[in-house]
């Protein structure tokens, strides 16, 4: 795999990290974070967006086996749904606790196993 589908590769793990881990959004949305982190869902939102996933897809060459494939096909769709249909600005409290949510940070579990299982062997 070449250098910056790494790179690449090993943003995606950080982010979809953070968009799984519940206890961290509730940290960081709400002004928990020690004034070490200063977070919002936009820009947890727009961070992943920043990844360019369904492009990277798309293209030749991105270095993911057919199973994380999937499985970030099937988060972007849930992102994409998300984005669609929400306001452009949205409130931590407004979209931790919601269902669409709850949904992407399961995705976003499910996918960063794949990746890591990938990584690892």
């Amino acid at each position: 795999m070449a250098t910056d589908m790494m790179i690449w590769r090993r943003r995606v793990i950080d982010e979809l990290d953070r968009i799984a881990d519940e206890d961290f959004q509730r940290t960081v949305w709400f002004g928990g974070g020690g004034g070490r982190w200063v977070d919002s869902p936009d820009e947890t939102i727009c961070a992943y967006d920043d990844l360019f996933v369904p492009r990277i897809l798309a293209g030749p060459g991105h270095g993911l086996d057919p199973g994380e494939a999937i499985e970030l096909e099937r988060l972007n769709s849930l992102m994409d749904d998300l984005v669609k249909n929400t306001p452009e600005s949205v409130r931590p409290e407004d979209l931790i606790d919601d269902p669409r949510w709850g949904q992407i940070r399961k995705q976003a579990s499910v996918t960063l196993a794949a990746m890591k299982e990938d990584q690892a062997n």
